[in-house]
């Protein structure tokens, strides 16, 4: 015969687990995407186009 308590609690146990997973996979999705568009910005304003357009010289 099936033990039908231990066959609950071990699927209540890996659904759980699984929700945890998902849940941290999230939060770290969330974490890498804010950490992109930081580093996308960062990188939009360390661009400028004119630096370099005018050279100072004399002879």
């Amino acid at each position: 015969m099936f033990d039908v308590v231990g066959m609950s609690t071990a699927m209540a146990q890996t659904q759980t687990l699984s929700a945890v997973g998902y849940a941290v996979m999230d939060m770290q999705l969330d974490a890498a995407q804010t950490e992109g568009a930081n580093m996308a910005a960062i990188l939009e304003n360390s661009v400028n186009p004119a630096v370099g357009s005018n050279i100072d010289y004399r002879v």
